[in-house]
């Protein structure tokens, strides 16, 4: 407790109200950067937040500045984690290796995997007051007037099946992953944002690969274009995810976690025990380019041998 409020005072005495930090992430494998704005004087400042460290931060605003560049900016509703300490030399901070799906182990550190969406179980695409976090619509919180803000950030949250062949996941992902995901294009993207900020939420859910589709429409021309969206073949491309395993979720699959499935091939019909997918965390998604992905399929069986 003393030391929160120490590192509190800290930041109170050098950070007026309202300043911000930039910080840049860096991507090594790619060189690729970004500038992030964060707003720490509200509170004490993110333990671990050092150069060099590798973090995750969800729930960020994407901003265009006036001369056309993109940069992102905290909300009182960002969410900062530390993956892994500071490391001196840059080049240290590799690409963690390609791995199967059967190969993962149950660790908090990030692992890497080339494989394809076999099915979208469920997507929520919803609008977060900026401020306090309730739901935003129609450009005002929900708790107006106690919440006065007229800003709201827009969330994506997904939950998919993915497979490479040597086994099946359930996989987790939200807002930007999530577009990548679809193949759609940023302006389609962001007209969806609009229809979903006139509602506040829209939700959607699959019962999996075993659903026949219907002919029906749901007389929400909004849930059926996500529906549509959420089942093209499209989405089962090869991908190249970072993952983690969910915090809480059980290390090994015994045969207690295994459910009676049933299957229907022709006029017969079979029951049998599948045992659960594992559960992970999408911390990054990555189109695989047609050029490189036979040299990532060679790392990764190379790594396997």
């Amino acid at each position: 407790m003393s030391d929160d409020n120490a590192l509190s005072s800290s930041a109170d005495s050098f950070l007026p109200p309202g300043a911000s930090i930039k910080v840049t992430l860096t991507q090594p494998q790619s060189q690729s950067s970004a500038a992030v704005y964060l707003d720490v004087s509200g509170g004490p400042y993110p333990l671990g937040l050092l150069p060099g460290a590798t973090v995750m931060l969800h729930g960020l605003e994407r901003k265009v500045s006036r001369s056309g560049r993109v940069y992102l900016r905290s909300l009182p509703t960002t969410h900062i984690s530390i993956l892994k300490p500071p490391t001196e030399n840059l080049e240290e901070v590799a690409a963690p290796p390609l791995v199967l799906l059967k190969q993962l182990t149950w660790s908090p550190a990030p692992q890497r995997t080339l494989c394809s969406v076999t099915c979208v179980l469920s997507m929520t695409l919803y609008w977060d007051c900026s401020t306090c976090g309730s739901a935003f619509m129609q450009g005002a919180c929900e708790r107006s007037p106690s919440c006065s803000s007229h800003s709201g950030v827009f969330r994506a949250k997904a939950c998919v099946k993915a497979e490479d062949g040597s086994g099946e996941v359930q996989l987790y992902l939200q807002d930007e992953a999530i577009f990548l995901m679809l193949g759609i294009s940023r302006r389609l993207w962001e007209a969806l944002q609009g229809r979903v900020l006139s509602r506040g939420r829209v939700g959607v859910k699959s019962r999996g690969r075993s659903e026949m589709p219907s002919d029906e429409d749901s007389r929400d021309p909004l849930t059926d274009h996500v529906t549509f969206l959420m089942t093209r073949p499209l989405i089962s491309r090869p991908l190249v995810l970072t993952v983690r395993q969910c915090s809480g979720s059980a290390g090994a699959v015994t045969s207690a976690s295994a459910q009676l499935t049933r299957f229907t091939r022709g006029d017969r019909e079979y029951i049998t025990r599948v045992p659960a997918a594992p559960i992970l965390t999408c911390l990054q998604l990555q189109e695989a380019e047609p050029r490189t992905l036979c040299h990532m399929i060679r790392e990764r069986n190379h790594s396997g041998n």
